[in-house]
């Protein structure tokens, strides 16, 4: 008993991991590990929990490996984005692996997370995964990671009835061919236990092949066992929604699937006449026709459509106790509306749509509109927490796959290993060689115990394939009992919401009658307040003759009572008398009873008359007391919804008056940015004149370094002449010193000695004072080029006029050098011959150099001076160009809260007032006034509010 027990167990918690509809299955399980690993993984955590960081240590590697077999966002290659909502966006991928082309819905979790009612992914993952209806967009994967939900779902290509409306004009049969699709999707989605909600052109998508399709399954319900919900919110977008979806604004309203046929009577409205029936430029206008739709239901003249599709819009657009469909889709099937030749509601889905989108491929994508670049991804998103929140908690089980997931995997594995050995056993009793007829007389016994091993084997093992077909047709016999049973509740339930359709109707007619006599009745219950003060005495008086009443009737009684017992006594004295005379009762006995009856005439008259006049007044009262329980509730709805707006008006006004200050401020910001303004202004005048005189001084210290440069240059030039002149003097004087030795010698060449004793002396004494002043501009060169390299480092932080004056006082050592050697010069023409013209010859050299050192420290000095103010003139223009784009900064600025200003003052309170509500989605403007709106987004454009 106790091993039955286990299987069955067993058997239950295998039938429980391998359901995809349980949310604890395999993947969720998965799930549950990575997310239970994700929200533990954060250094705070780790730091203050042992526990924690042994878990994290000892299965990470684990976690990993998990998440890289799971298919994952890497497993599909994005090719464009063709959708952006509030919560992500849409992509559209192709599956690496079978090449496929899907649209990919990527959701913000951390965005849910902070919206307590954005639960609504579950309500879509489910539908699309579970739903194998043709009407309905199909979900191939779902699947998560630490910062996004993701669901895989068929791409679209056709777009959606948006882009097709804008694109062409649909004429009635056309609308025919879609209202009937849109009849079926509805259906499916009602079988499935769901009220939509959000019917509306931009949810219907249309396939490669033309056929459309409902998507965004974000605002969907689950109906109760009675068909209807409850539900305290007001979900849809605007132009599409019901009344009874309105009415629900605040208090609990309770409505069924009607309110979905009440959107496809909106949607065949706007395909004949391209605008929505109860279209306003405010909301509030809307809100008040669709409130008063019997009145404000109108057909334009100018578009020409049958008298049926009329009917059944006035059908659709109703109250919801006399709503097309409420009853079931099968009156809306059976409408004049949808007969024609060309197909039925069986064979629409094989018929040839009226229009078939032109692609280029696959991944084509003309048929969306392009969708702006995101912005940037905001870094606030899951901040590392300081404790255990929990966030991924909340996604445990979306993961689903149809193809590629565990749960196909092990359900494929389990088939082959019940089939396979059956089909084994069966090819090895064929491939033994008893039945190929090779077996020797020898191996008999052996081959015939295999044979027989293999027979019981065969035996077993379809015993347990027949085991397995019994359980498996147990539960189809139970799954159909339950199905069975489940229809028969629903019948059941579809009866007892009809009844509850019809009371609800009954009373929607009640109040709205109620509504209508109101004003009427809030005069007449003044007046019937006056009457019921009124009718205080007249019914003292009724209970005073009511009294009076009793006591004539009791003495009507005793007066009769005496009657009859004078009337026994007479009867009993005729009887006495041999019945002789008549018996006549006593005069004053028969006057009193005669005034008695009148008396009992008069008051049973008077007491009709009262009771006649009780009676009305009492209807007449009952009927006052039931007006003003009626009139007081309506009072009270009135009183709360009164408070509501009050509610809102106080707020507004204090946004009103928050705008007050706001414009205040801005005014002051203004103020301030204008004294800014011009104080930048002058400052930039002010950098225009330094900038100008500047460039005036710039110009003027330019010029005086060119002439002091050509001044300079020609004092080079001069000295280089005078040394040429001084040259070639020297060389002439050499010339003639040499003649005058080869004249003066004589055949011995003893006379100059002895005769020239003077000529030596003073030879000699001219020789010593060339060999001075050689060593003297030796010395000053050497000096003057000591004290030119030794200052070179210095000649950078020298000014202007102390570079000139340097220069000056090195042109005149140069000066003085020439001077030197002029003298040396004169020396050698008078005889004189020493080794000094070496040192000439060097001193030369050195000169140019010392000249050329000059000239570049000039060229060097000039081009720092040069680099200093084209550094100061590029800094200006910075600070110019910078202070002019503050200036127009400030002047946009200035324009822009000048704009914000007039803006509110034109009427920004009525702007906020009308913008400010997120009840609802966003709407359209119809194709009628501004030539058709674009599809936006391929699903959930908006959450629901």
């Amino acid at each position: 008993m106790s091993i039955l027990m286990n299987s069955e167990l067993v058997q239950r918690l295998t039938t429980q991991l391998l359901d995809p509809k349980c949310v604890l299955n395999l993947d969720g399980l998965l799930d549950c590990v990575i997310a239970l690993f994700y929200d533990c993984n954060y250094p705070v955590l780790k730091r203050t929990q042992k526990t924690i960081e042994t878990f994290l240590d000892r299965n990470e590697q684990l976690v990993k490996s998990l998440i890289d077999c799971r298919i994952s966002n890497i497993n599909f290659r994005i090719i464009k984005v063709i959708g952006r909502g509030a919560f992500g966006e849409v992509q559209l991928v192709r599956n690496i692996q079978n090449n496929q082309v899907y649209a990919m819905k990527m959701l913000d979790k951390d965005k849910m997370i902070r919206r307590s009612d954005a639960a609504f992914f579950w309500e879509e993952r489910n539908i699309m995964a579970y739903s194998n209806s043709e009407w309905i967009v199909k979900l191939h994967y779902a699947f998560q990671d630490l910062r996004n939900l993701y669901m895989v779902m068929e791409f679209m290509p056709g777009g959606d009835m948006v882009n097709l409306m804008a694109n062409h004009d649909i004429p009635e049969d056309w609308a025919q061919f879609y209202t009937a699709e849109l009849v079926l999707a509805l259906d499916a989605i009602h079988s499935l236990g769901y009220i939509h909600r959000d019917v509306k052109p931009d949810n219907m998508l249309i396939s490669a092949d033309g056929h459309i399709k409902l998507a965004d399954f974000g605002t969907c319900i689950r109906m109760n066992r009675d068909g209807l919900v409850r539900c305290s919110m007001a979900v849809g977008t605007p132009d599409y929604i019901s009344p009874e979806v309105l009415r629900s604004q605040g208090g609990e309203g309770v409505y069924g699937r009607e309110v979905d046929w009440w959107a496809v009577g909106v949607f065949l409205y706007e395909m004949l006449f391209g605008e929505t029936p109860f279209y306003a430029e405010s909301l509030v206008q809307t809100y008040s026709k669709i409130m008063d739709h019997n009145k404000q239901l109108k057909f334009p003249g100018d578009v020409k459509v049958s008298s049926s599709a009329k009917d059944i819009i006035r059908s659709f657009l109703s109250e919801p106790n006399i709503r097309l469909g409420r009853d079931g889709v099968s009156a809306i099937r059976g409408h004049a509306f949808f007969k024609n030749s060309v197909w039925t509601f069986d064979s629409i889905q094989k018929s040839t749509p009226p229009y078939v989108p032109d692609l280029l491929g696959d991944d084509d994508t003309s048929h969306f509109d392009d969708v702006e670049p995101a912005d940037p991804v905001d870094c606030e998103s899951f901040q590392i927490p300081k404790a255990f929140t929990g966030n991924q908690l909340p996604f445990i089980g979306f993961t689903f796959s149809n193809e590629f997931g565990p749960l196909d995997l092990i359900k494929k594995q389990l088939e082959e290993a019940v089939l396979q050995p059956i089909v084994n056993g069966d090819n090895n009793l064929l491939d033994t060689p008893v039945v190929n007829g090779t077996c020797g007389n020898g191996n008999n016994c052996h081959l015939e115990e295999k044979v027989d091993e293999l027979t019981n084997e065969n035996e077993l093992l379809q015993q347990q394939l027949k085991n397995i077909k019994e359980q498996l047709e147990a539960e189809t016999n139970s799954a159909k009992a339950e199905i069975d049973l489940l229809a028969k509740e629903r019948e059941i339930l579809e009866m007892k919401c009809a009844e509850m359709k019809q009371n609800q109707e009954m009373i929607e007619s009640e109040v709205d009658s109620l509504k209508q006599e109101k004003e009427n009745l809030s005069g007449r219950i003044k007046e019937l307040e006056i009457e019921i003060g009124k009718l205080t005495p007249t019914q003292q008086e009724a209970e005073q003759l009511r009294e009076t009443n009793k006591m004539l009737e009791l003495h009507l009684q005793k007066c009769k009572e005496q009657l009859e017992q004078q009337q026994q006594i007479n009867n009993h004295h005729l009887n006495n008398n041999n019945n002789n005379a008549p018996a006549v009762p006593p005069p004053r006995l028969s006057h009193e009873i005669g005034e008695l009856k009148y008396q009992r005439r008069v008051l049973e008259n008077k007491i009709e008359d009262l009771q006649e006049q009780l009676e009305g007044q009492r209807r007449l009262f009952s009927d006052c007391q039931q007006r003003l329980e009626a009139e007081q509730k309506l009072s009270g709805l009135f009183k709360v919804e009164i408070e509501a707006r009050a509610k809102d008006n106080e707020e507004k006004e204090e946004k009103f008056q928050n705008m007050g200050q706001q414009i205040e401020e801005f005014v002051l910001t203004l103020e301030r940015e204008r004294v800014s303004h011009q104080h930048l202004q002058n400052s930039f005048v002010d950098l225009q004149k330094d900038k100008s005189f500047l460039e005036t001084e710039l110009r003027a210290a330019m010029q005086r370094h060119e002439q002091e440069y050509k001044s300079l240059t020609a004092n080079l030039n001069l000295a280089s002449k005078k040394e040429n002149e001084l040259i070639s003097q020297n060389k002439q004087l050499q010339e003639e010193i040499n003649q005058i030795r080869k004249h003066s010698h004589g055949p011995m060449g003893l006379a100059p000695v002895f005769g020239g004793t003077n000529t030596l002396s003073s030879a000699v004494s001219t020789s010593s004072l060339v060999s001075a002043t050689n060593s003297f501009a030796s010395v000053q060169l050497h000096n003057n080029n000591n004290s030119i390299l030794s200052s070179s480092g210095e000649l950078e932080m020298l000014s202007r006029d102390q570079l000139i004056h340097r220069c000056q006082r090195e042109i005149k050592l140069k000066e003085q050098v020439c001077v030197i050697e002029k003298l040396a010069y004169l020396g050698r023409q008078k005889g004189i011959n020493d080794d000094s013209a070496g040192r000439a010859n060097s001193k030369k050299k050195k000169k140019h150099v010392d000249e050329k050192r000059v000239r570049d420290l000039v060229e060097f000095q000039m081009e720092q001076e040069r680099k200093k103010y084209l550094q100061k003139i590029a800094q200006l223009e910075e600070i110019i160009q910078d202070l002019h784009q503050n200036l127009v900064e400030e002047q946009r600025k200035k324009a822009d809260l000048i704009d914000e200003v007039n803006l509110y003052k034109k009427g920004g309170a009525e702007h906020i007032d009308l913008n400010s509500a997120q009840t609802f989605r966003d709407r359209r403007v119809p194709r009628r006034r501004q030539g058709g709106g674009q599809y936006q987004n391929l699903e959930n454009d908006n959450d629901p509010v």
